[in-house]
């Protein structure tokens, strides 16, 4: 490999961001908010994709297949704890890991959704964006582990 292939990869490497190519479903009814994170993990190289309720970010994860979800748990409709098991118990999606973004905080809710199967728990109020980029950052690759083990 030359200098001028080691230049092309690095500006591929950087333009992709630090999460190049991460198809996230984000499932938040605040459109402001959904918007403010999304805009974040674009700019990291993610795909985007939205759901302001439960039923419909079904579909969508059925859909496109994201690579990591990150869930409200206070959501119109279908609560997020149920959008959760739904998708725990789904063949086709049960894979996907899910990242809990809420500002539910208490331990109970913590423990119960991560023992449901969520990857991680964030709570909004204490989470900035370059965390929340890490955390994905660190599910996706942690899955990807896993799968290569399995």
């Amino acid at each position: 490999m030359n200098a001028h292939t080691n230049t092309e990869e690095a500006i591929k490497q950087f333009a992709a961001g630090k999460l190049g190519n991460i198809k996230v479903l984000m499932i938040e009814d605040d459109s402001f908010f959904s918007e403010l994170v999304l805009s974040k993990l674009s700019k990291e190289g993610c795909i985007p994709y939205s759901s302001a309720n439960g039923e419909e970010a079904l579909d969508l994860a059925q859909q496109y297949q994201p690579n990591i979800i990150i869930l409200d748990l206070m959501l119109p409709g279908m609560q997020g704890e149920s959008v959760l098991e739904q998708l725990k118990t789904n063949a086709d999606l049960s894979h996907i890991p899910v990242v809990i973004f809420s500002n539910k905080s208490n331990q109970e809710d913590m423990d119960k959704n991560i023992k449901s199967g969520a990857a991680a728990f964030l709570i909004k109020s204490t989470t900035d964006l370059n965390e929340l980029v890490d955390i994905v950052s660190g599910v996706i690759k942690k899955s990807k582990d896993s799968s290569a083990q399995a």
